[in-house]
């Protein structure tokens, strides 16, 4: 592949984006005092996620333990390719994860934390990295280091033409927070 294709390839991938709106389901009990509209955040250090899963104790049942670690493995596996091919891609140690306006988007990526006690806010990005990627493209945690790291390469190769439901957006830089929306369900009037 010529040079100018690699470069243009790369373009495509990862976006350097200024002022771009998007949603992110937050979950509720992770630095709720920061989520208040108006306010500024810098996402540039490690994420809630990332946190808890380095610093996970085992405590309860076994099972949970072995989910907890392979969810782990995982990331560091998608992280261990992105440092190495993709350099300039937002980590997902670091990242937000944002949803676009699509209906179906907003509803899949409510369904899939429907566990969770989550608020939804619209968000607006102020210069930043961003990276289009598919919840259906990650590795299992249970397969493989192997097969994770082979994944981790498509993941991050996410090349999509057409939109899908399960889309996520990895996004470090600044946001402003726009507004709470309370009720995710009731999401028709804002979109």
């Amino acid at each position: 592949m010529s040079f100018l294709k690699s470069l243009l390839k790369l373009f495509h991938k990862q976006k350097r984006i200024e002022k771009t709106r998007f949603y992110h389901i937050h979950t509720n009990g992770n630095y709720d005092e920061m989520w208040q509209e108006g306010k500024i955040l810098n996402i540039s250090s490690d994420n809630p996620f990332w946190t808890f899963a380095i610093n996970y104790v085992p405590n309860g049942q076994t099972i949970d333990h072995l989910r907890e670690y392979q969810m782990l493995i995982r990331e560091l596996g998608l992280e261990y390719i992105r440092e190495k091919k993709f350099p300039n891609y937002p980590s997902r140690k670091h990242c937000i994860w944002l949803v676009g306006h699509k209906q179906n988007q907003l509803d899949y990526w409510i369904e899939q934390l429907k566990e969770n006690e989550v608020t939804l806010f619209e968000v607006e990005t102020l210069g930043g990295k961003l990276f289009k990627g598919r919840n259906a493209l990650l590795p299992i945690p249970s397969n493989s280091f192997k097969e994770i790291i082979e994944k981790s390469l498509s993941y991050w190769q996410c090349n999509q033409k057409i939109e899908y439901e399960d889309e996520e957006y990895l996004y470090e830089g600044k946001i402003k927070i726009i507004k709470k929306i309370p009720k995710p369900r009731l999401l028709q009037q804002h979109i």
